[in-house]
């Protein structure tokens, strides 16, 4: 791990009764959960904190699917089958190297037989509100985190992305005044995500926040609006969460509470 990383934060979400970490249990658990970790905090990208804290190459370490950003805010991350792509805020997708930062970033370590296994959830919606709601319908406890792969077919799509930033930074609410946003009528893809609960409020968004890939991926970013066929591959609960935050530098001066972050993520989410 790199250097500006100092404090870790460890939260295990134990399931209701003892009996239910047997090594039996253990087994049947491996193909419904895994073990999400956070880079960061989201009041610290709202408190312009775009300075990279860990390398790509040290997070796929850690993740295999997952979404962020990067060093200097520098467009929407994507980790897709333990590869990590960039969709830049001139439209195109390039696949990074190891060595770029990141200062946040929520990845889940999700084995392949996990992805193979899939759900059955599946159906079609007309916008991103009807995805949500029948995603929820599905999860168990709202309470826990849990990490989304929903494949979709001929997708009609509208995503952003956002254009790398110079000191002095701008606050995040400032800079999504200036997305850039694209849009496709009919395309393949996969949205990589999560759900947070209401209580991680600030420290990320809560509901869902997703990230679209193209299956050639050529196209991508922050999803905005979908609507389209779709399969979800992958609803997982997150009973293990770790957090690595900053030894030093933009995060150590940042205010990371004020009672305006909450309106502030709603705008800059949505």
């Amino acid at each position: 791990m790199i250097k500006k990383i100092l404090l870790t934060i460890t939260a295990a979400f134990l399931l209701a009764a003892p009996t239910l970490h047997s090594a039996e249990n253990k087994a049947s658990d491996k193909n419904t959960s895994s073990k999400l970790t956070q880079i960061s905090t989201l009041q610290a990208l709202l408190e312009s904190c775009y300075e990279g804290i860990i390398t790509a190459g040290e997070l796929k370490k850690l993740g295999t699917y997952g979404i962020g950003t990067f060093n200097d805010l520098d467009g929407e991350m994507i980790m897709y089958n333990g590869e990590i792509y960039k969709a830049r805020a001139t439209g195109e997708v390039v696949k990074v190297e190891d060595s770029q930062t990141i200062p946040f970033a929520n990845v889940s370590l999700i084995g392949q037989e996990q992805i193979a296994a899939g759900t059955e959830i599946s159906g079609s919606c007309g916008s991103f509100s009807d995805l949500k709601n029948a995603i929820l319908k599905n999860i168990k406890n709202y309470n826990v985190p849990h990490c989304v792969i929903i494949n979709f077919n001929s997708a009609k799509i509208r995503v952003r992305s956002v254009p790398a930033q110079k000191r002095p930074y701008p606050r995040l609410v400032e800079v999504v005044k200036n997305q850039k946003v694209f849009e496709n009528d009919k395309i393949n893809g996969v949205l990589i995500g999560f759900y947070f609960p209401k209580y991680f409020q600030g420290i990320n968004a809560t509901g869902f926040h997703l990230h679209f890939l193209s299956t050639d991926k050529n196209f991508g970013g922050h999803l905005l609006e979908i609507s389209g066929s779709y399969n979800v591959a992958a609803l997982l609960p997150q009973y293990e969460f770790n957090m690595l935050l900053p030894k030093e530098g933009d995060f150590a001066k940042a205010r990371l509470y004020d009672k305006a972050h909450e309106k502030e993520i709603n705008r800059v989410e949505k």
